[in-house]
């Protein structure tokens, strides 16, 4: 089913109204039902108590218990902290014993809480339960393990993969995919796949064909919320558990230009998250000049999928039903001294979000609970 936005829904995109902005924006006229949350704490400081510092902070995930849990890959080890904040404990630290960590690259829970780590040194998942003891080895993958996870119902397991070809002629090329299937079965189902040159001068390239070339999200029932990267239009789509198109949205937009600092942070990200992986880029490349229209997917824990809109300077979601429904929007009013696109933003249980600005020093923020929003 494809859904064309109506105007209201477009305007919800484009002119939200942004105190402080453009006499352009602030001369919209139109009335548009926006929620506006503000943050209520922080978890992380510059220096000081060592359970509050951290390296490099990759991902965030909460559990039904209001905890937070941070990846931090400095450290390679993931902590949990409780509803206000405060450390609780280490699930999984470094080392190269059993169930300790070489290289952790992304994380997620199951619907148990248990938690799931990516080690791509070990090229394994492994699994600790919610109190932080080592469970087992939930995957070995004797190849190129995959780059992110997401954990779903019934051990659902969307993984963004990477690999590589050979074609008759004896030359070299890259591969992307995102592929769904369930934990311990071979068989999977691909969503999404980019094939894409290696080309050893421009390894920057292989983020943008790959981990920067979408976002999307995984709801309990195994249904997925997909957006590839565009700079021109609007195009949010949703697959079911056998990767059958459910619903699409789709909007044509005007292109806007990124910022110098943008370009600049974005060029920092890039080199970041080739040191995640193992490589490194020395050199200096030019980003996308256009903001990404659709920045990030999550969705809640009752399945309401918030669509970062990456036109605005503010963290502004449009929230849909699971049957892509829109609900309204929401505004996530940080503190202008801590900026405001720098940010990224895990919504589960409640809303966080952690500084992927490489000027400012780690640390999350908690805005409350996804069930006092919508």
């Amino acid at each position: 089913m494809r859904q064309v936005l109506s105007g209201m829904s477009l305007l919800l995109i484009l002119v939200l109204c942004d105190c402080g902005n453009s006499q352009e924006e602030s001369s919209q006229t139109t009335e548009i039902d926006t929620l506006v949350i503000e943050v209520n704490n922080s978890i992380g400081i510059e220096y000081g108590d060592s359970c509050y510092v951290f390296g490099e902070i990759i991902t965030i995930r909460d559990n039904s218990h209001g905890s937070i849990l941070i990846l931090d890959r400095i450290k390679s080890q993931v902590a949990e902290y409780d509803s206000t904040g405060t450390f609780s404990f280490v699930a999984a630290r470094a080392g190269s014993g059993p169930g300790e960590l070489l290289r952790p690259i992304d994380f997620d829970l199951n619907d148990h809480d248990e938690v799931m780590i990516l080690d791509m040194m070990k090229g394994q998942i492994l699994s600790y339960s919610d109190d932080g003891e080592f469970l087992e080895i939930a995957e070995v993958y004797s190849d190129m393990p995959p780059l992110k996870i997401n954990i779903g119902t019934d051990q659902y397991l969307l993984s963004l993969n990477i690999g590589q070809n050979v074609n008759e002629n004896g030359a070299l090329s890259l591969y992307a995919s995102l592929d769904l299937r369930h934990f311990g079965r071979e068989h999977q189902q691909n969503l999404w796949s980019s094939s894409f040159a290696m080309d050893p001068s421009a390894p920057e390239a292989m983020y943008y064909s790959s981990v920067l070339a979408l976002v999307y999200d995984l709801d309990s029932q195994g249904n997925i919320y997909l957006a590839n990267t565009a700079f021109d239009k609007f195009h949010l789509l949703s697959y079911d558990a056998n990767c059958a198109l459910r619903w699409e949205i789709e909007q044509s937009v005007d292109p806007m230009e990124k910022t110098p600092h943008e370009l600049a942070n974005e060029q920092e990200l890039v080199r970041s998250l080739a040191q995640r992986f193992g490589g490194s880029i020395n050199h200096e490349f030019s980003p996308p000049a256009y903001r990404e229209v659709i920045q990030d997917i999550d969705v809640d824990s009752n399945d309401r999928i918030w669509v970062r809109n990456g036109l605005q300077n503010r963290p502004v979601f449009d929230v849909y039903t699971a049957s892509g429904e829109l609900l309204g929007t929401v505004l996530v009013r940080i503190p202008e001294e801590q900026g405001s696109t720098d940010w990224e933003f895990e919504i589960d249980h409640s809303i966080s979000c952690f500084s992927i600005n490489p000027e400012d020093y780690p640390r999350v923020l908690q805005c409350g609970t996804v069930n006092l929003l919508i």
